[in-house]
């Protein structure tokens, strides 16, 4: 389902992602989208797609798209729309960053997650380890 959005709410659309310092090109592999696509989007020449709005009312903490998205986001859906771009923007960043950086940060973060309840190694904190082994042994 597509909607238009009026004029007033793309110009706060922009002014949030300057705020944010966010380019069309980041916003569009969060999006799915082409640069023209969005663009015609962002100049009100497009609909959007609902979809969309719910990531951009997420990503940019905009309430004024709420009343463009279908149907009101729920906690934990409001939940993990914010932590799939959080993922999609740090796996953007991640791959700016040389391997070991990347091995450093996978660290960091498996013993964040062990030193949360339940304590010591779990799933999660045994994947990035591997992942950090598998960086370290490319570069070897």
């Amino acid at each position: 389902m597509t909607v238009y959005v009026p004029a007033e709410i793309l110009a706060k659309i922009k002014s949030r992602m300057a705020e944010y310092d966010f380019t069309q090109e980041a916003l569009t592999s969060i999006l799915d989208l082409t640069q023209p696509r969005l663009s015609e989007m962002l100049s009100g020449q497009r609909p959007f797609k609902k979809k969309a709005l719910a990531q951009l009312m997420a990503l940019l903490d905009l309430e004024a798209l709420r009343p463009y998205v279908q149907e009101p986001l729920s906690e934990t859906e409001k939940e993990a729309q914010e932590c799939l771009v959080a993922l999609q923007m740090i796996g953007e960043g991640l791959r700016h960053l040389p391997s070991h950086e990347r091995q450093e940060v996978f660290l960091t973060l498996a013993l964040s997650f062990e030193a949360k309840p339940p304590y010591g190694p779990n799933r999660q904190s045994k994947v990035l380890r591997a992942l950090a082994r598998m960086i370290h042994q490319e570069a070897s």
